[in-house]
């Protein structure tokens, strides 16, 4: 949150903005706010500070949901999910494929020999 007017301009700020700046050291934006001597700066602030806080409106109280109302839909999705890949796979490995690496050579060995 600001905490008073800074030093630099509209324009001066656009001019420091990241895309427009060097890349020596120091020329980067400081966050100090003018010395209370800075007298319009500070009524000036202070006004728009002002007209901020008079937009400020309570709002309706944030109502969060149960977690179960939000979880419960989520694990009935993937309990439905594992069940199908499960089923896909037993079904699968049932065929009698044939066994891969060292069990194919070894039974490729056995037939040949």
């Amino acid at each position: 949150m600001a905490t008073g007017p800074g030093y630099y301009t509209v324009a001066q700020r656009e001019d420091r903005l990241f895309d427009n700046r060097s890349n020596r050291p120091g020329d980067d934006l400081k966050d100090d706010v003018c010395p209370t001597t800075a007298i319009e700066a500070w009524q000036f602030w202070n006004a728009q500070k002002h007209g901020f806080t008079l937009l400020n409106q309570p709002g309706p109280v944030v109502v969060f949901p149960d977690e179960t109302t939000v979880l419960d839909p989520l694990l009935q999705q993937i309990c439905r999910e594992e069940e199908l890949l499960s089923l896909q796979y037993r079904s699968r490995g049932s065929k009698g494929t044939r066994a891969r690496g060292t069990k194919r050579r070894k039974q490729d060995a056995e037939a040949s020999g």
